[in-house]
């Protein structure tokens, strides 16, 4: 009786077992390859006689199936697309095929393109950093973020004149009278100065139409007046010793917050950058920091400075000696012996100094040693990683590395700040550019 049964049952096993194979076959994605293979050599038929709204349907149809032509088709389909000027198309399988890891080099690289050739510059730079992710490095997505790191626009206005300053207000003339502009070249404060010094912080000194001092804030309010007999300004110098002006009999003072004079004078008083001021006392040059204290005693014919008028960063500063400018720390000591014909100081957000020899301008570090060679016909130093250079072709910044950041022959260059913005000269005037990496990514 049991061997019945177990007679009876094998074929409800055996169909089981069937079923179970069916159903795991069932699993197994198709595989369409051959049915690719058609679609495609059908639809590079059609495109050979320009029947593209044939043959494009069909190279479609072939990559959406799972097939070992499925990448050969997706070409096959973006250079249809692009044959026929369909890039709306183009563009958005390049976005999936990013999207969804099956992109390979060219892809990336004809998007990124498309992005920068758009304006649209953040999205590039995140296309070229995911596509070097997903391809594990790449040279040539490295090569186009290095040919547009240093991509810039300007949109503010022009100006006759300006003082070139670290402060985020910058001094401007229309050939008359002084305003103020934002480091983006917007007119925030108007023409209205007989003279304009540089802000430190909120406060400026101006001479206003009337020939009075005064004090303002960054909304062109008056803060304070002047009320000592004083020849001229200089300006806000810091928040501890707040200005600096010339006395009645020509000697250069500080000035507390109610512009009142401190009694602190010397010949002359420089630009704070540091911690520091340089000043001129019988005949020789050192520095005091911002409570009125020496620094360095008065031993030097003179610092060099940078184009904001700065002379001390990094406890560093180029020292006028009767053979030449050389490199000295916060106390005078010199750091290292060779003699300069001139020099540009050190910026605070900069680590190379440019200096002149034999004719011809090069960089240095805080050490003296030689990081850039003397190529250029003028300079100025590092701030924010690049470098106002002249040739032959006018002024354009280099990189850190010594290769060309932005090659626009400008009459003049200033600086770039912190926020990647920099005030230069064109046939125009006086205008603001802003480095895209520095204002679109943030």
């Amino acid at each position: 009786m049991q061997v019945k049964k177990l007679f009876l049952a094998i074929p409800f096993i055996f169909l089981s077992i069937v079923a179970c194979m069916i159903a795991f076959r069932k699993e197994e994605p198709e595989d369409f390859s051959e049915k690719q293979l058609t679609l495609i050599t059908n639809a590079d038929g059609f495109m050979e006689d320009k029947a593209y709204i044939r043959a494009i349907p069909m190279y479609a149809e072939a990559s959406s199936l799972e097939g070992s032509h499925k990448e050969e088709a997706a070409k096959r389909l973006l250079s249809a697309y692009r044959t026929t000027g369909n890039f709306d198309s183009y563009y958005e399988m390049l976005e999936a095929r990013c999207a969804d890891n099956t992109a390979d080099e060219e892809d990336y690289e004809n998007l990124v393109r498309y992005y920068f050739a758009d304006g649209e510059y953040a999205t590039a730079m995140a296309c070229i950093e995911s596509g070097k992710e997903a391809l594990g490095g790449s040279e040539v997505l490295e090569g186009l973020r290095k040919e547009h790191l240093y991509d810039y626009y300007s949109d503010g206005d022009t100006y006759k004149d300006i003082i070139l300053s670290a402060s985020a207000l910058t001094p401007v003339t229309d050939g008359q009278l002084w305003g103020y502009a934002t480091d983006t070249g917007d007119l925030i404060i108007d023409y209205v100065y007989e003279k304009a010094t540089p802000y430190f912080g909120d406060l400026a000194m101006v001479k206003n139409s009337a020939g009075e001092y005064e004090l303002i804030n960054s909304g062109g309010s008056r803060y304070a007046l002047c009320k000592d007999s004083i020849s001229d300004i200089v300006g806000v110098a810091s928040n501890a010793l707040n200005g600096i002006v010339v006395n009645s009999e020509g000697k250069y003072e500080f000035t507390n917050f109610d512009f009142e004079l401190l009694s602190l004078s010397f010949d002359r008083i420089g630009v704070f950058s540091g911690g520091c001021y340089p000043v001129l006392s019988d005949g020789k040059w050192g520095l005091v920091n911002d409570s009125g204290s020496t620094v360095m005693e008065p031993r030097f014919m003179g610092f060099a400075e940078n184009k904001w008028g700065e002379c001390f960063n990094h406890e560093r500063a180029f020292a006028m000696t009767d053979n030449g400018y050389i490199l000295v720390d916060g106390q005078g000591n010199t750091v290292e012996p060779t003699v300069y014909e001139d020099a540009r100081s050190f910026y605070g957000t900069g680590w190379f100094a440019a200096v002149k020899k034999n004719g011809m301008w090069g960089f240095i570090d805080t050490q003296g040693s030689v990081v850039i060679d003397f190529y250029y016909d003028d300079a100025d130093s590092f701030s924010n990683g690049l470098a106002a250079v002249c040739t032959a072709h006018g002024w354009e910044y280099i990189d850190e590395a010594g290769q060309t950041a932005i090659n626009t022959g400008f009459l003049d260059a200033g600086p770039f700040n912190i926020g990647g913005k920099a005030f230069v000269k064109v046939n125009s005037g006086w205008c603001s550019i802003a480095l895209k990496s520095k204002t679109e990514t943030e």
